[in-house]
């Protein structure tokens, strides 16, 4: 028990000291940049939810922003990054702004970790490691590409997906 709970603490306090922004640990994709749409987790440690900047670029500044954890190995993450979300990104171009992170990056995996913890009820109390890619958008953890598929465009249009 006091082993888990020191495990636990250690793991709060790397996040905590681990702030991810575009230029450490994130790629912006096209049509945004770090300056035009920073992400970053809060040094504090308070909440691992990232935080926006409004886009310097003209585009709607109630944007949703969708971060996409992926591994460059992986299949499926290709299939949704060079086939899949070019066309999301183009059908809903005043809606989304999508920020990319390569898990294989300390950080950016990091990150993550942080927000299953925080969001995802099947990492609570056990050993969970689902596979990229994996999509963070409005509190919402999609995983692999079926799942993102079947859901993304209904969470961007406000239905649960």
């Amino acid at each position: 028990m006091r082993y888990k709970l020191l495990t636990t603490m250690v793991a709060t306090i790397l996040i905590a000291l681990l702030p991810i922004t575009a230029a450490q640990g994130a790629a912006a994709t096209p049509g945004t940049s770090a300056a035009q749409g920073p992400v970053a987790a809060p040094s504090n440690g308070a909440n691992a939810a990232a935080t926006v900047a409004a886009p310097s670029n003209g585009a709607n500044a109630a944007a949703k922003m969708i971060m996409v954890f992926y591994s460059p190995g992986c299949n499926e993450c290709r299939e949704i990054m060079d086939n899949f979300l070019p066309e999301i990104k183009q059908k809903y171009k005043d809606k989304i702004m999508v920020v990319d992170y390569n898990i294989e990056n300390m950080e950016s995996y990091s990150f993550l970790l942080s927000l299953q913890d925080k969001y995802d009820e099947k990492s609570k109390g056990g050993f969970y490691n689902p596979k990229p890619p994996i999509l963070f958008i409005e509190d919402i953890l999609l995983y692999g590409a079926k799942e993102t598929k079947n859901r993304l465009e209904g969470i961007i249009n406000g239905e649960n997906g």
